[in-house]
């Protein structure tokens, strides 16, 4: 009874929140970013939404629907000196029952446009989406592609060590953008192994067309498993592209590889293309084809495989408020906790609607 009354509680608060939000977003204040001196800003994001699947249980929901799908953000810049920066960010979210987590925090000093040098806590750059993909607002969908979920591995969230980064013209036409970073992963959020010896890089090449770019990522490391009592190396390779002509298109897709036990063992491969519009500065439908496979050598039974078809429509009513809508149809169970589907269902369905407010 007193755990029916408190969930009963958390969906109260959480209606309330979806109203709060509606409410101070609708009102005429243009901006809502705190600049509590000249030198220090607080930003930060909050997003309430509702799940419902048609079969089988994934991301906390079932058919019966949740509110429990929920993240909360707070981001601090401190300008310490016109060259160094510290940036932080503090995060919760319903995947972690509401706890706050320092996602990331770190110092950051800009010699100059080809060399900026990032320390501490540091987001891990590798995709598109890694860096943003709990900044909910700037999403396109509310789920975002497999291969960045926590069961796929792809990658943590964040590592502790040293980054340099920085952008430059080896030409007249072309411009780089690279990151070169090294320490140990740490994802505070899950019950990943963490992993050290991690090293990486990404490189971003934008041609003459400014609308256009293609990336490659790449991070190693390894990881201790105590169920074999060994340490297993891990290797990971993303391929990026982003089309964004000035028509309101945009296209965007990515495959990646992770090789868990390299040179031999398991190898995952995930892909995703996506396609939008924006039409008069509010409406953004979207399109989305993405697949997970665990072993890309098994692709025969529904655990080997998830594919997605994602339909979605976001409507901004403001440049704070962002309303998200999508159904997914979804062939197969890679994804999902064996543990909660112990009789999977291979097609099913994934509702998701959500608003976010950013400032």
């Amino acid at each position: 009874m007193r755990g029916f009354a408190e969930a009963r509680i958390r969906c109260l608060l959480r209606v309330f929140r979806f109203l709060a939000i509606l409410t101070l977003c609708l009102s005429t204040q243009k901006t809502w970013a705190l600049q509590a001196t000249e030198n220090f800003r607080i930003d930060g994001f909050v997003a309430q939404g509702y799940l419902r699947t048609s079969h089988n249980n994934a991301l906390g929901a079932d058919p019966r629907g949740t509110f429990n799908f929920s993240s909360y953000s707070l981001l601090f810049k401190a300008d310490v000196t016109d060259r160094f920066q510290v940036w932080s960010m503090l995060f919760s979210s319903w995947e972690i029952k509401d706890s706050v987590f320092l996602d990331w925090a770190f110092g950051e000093y800009i010699f100059d446009d080809r060399f900026h040098l990032k320390v501490g806590k540091i987001p891990l750059p590798i995709g598109i989406y890694n860096e943003i993909r709990d900044i909910t607002p700037v999403l396109p969908a509310s789920v975002l592609p497999g291969f960045y979920s926590k069961r796929a591995a792809f990658s943590p969230r964040a590592f502790k060590g040293l980054s340099l980064l920085g952008s430059f013209r080896p030409g007249e036409t072309w411009r780089l953008s690279y990151d070169l970073y090294g320490g140990y992963g740490n994802d505070d959020r899950s019950d990943m192994e963490p992993l050290d010896n991690l090293v990486g890089a990404r490189l971003w090449a934008m041609p003459p067309i400014d609308f256009l770019r293609f990336g490659a990522s790449y991070f190693h490391a390894s990881e201790f498993e105590e169920d074999d009592m060994e340490r297993i190396e891990d290797a990971n390779y993303v391929g990026s592209f982003e089309y964004h002509p000035p028509t309101g298109f945009s296209m965007r897709g990515e495959v990646g590889v992770h090789r868990h036990g390299s040179p031999v063992g398991r190898t995952s491969l995930g892909y995703y293309v996506e396609a939008s519009y924006l039409f008069k500065e509010r409406w953004l439908p979207l399109v989305r084809y993405d697949a997970f496979f665990p072993d890309r050598r098994k692709d025969s039974d529904i655990v080997d495989y998830q594919k997605d078809w994602t339909v979605a429509i976001n409507y901004r009513f403001s440049e704070h408020l962002v309303l998200k809508v999508e159904e997914h149809f979804i062939r197969g169970v890679a994804l999902l906790d064996p543990s909660e589907n112990p009789e999977p269902k291979g097609r099913w369905n994934l509702f998701a609607t959500s608003v976010s407010f950013l400032f």
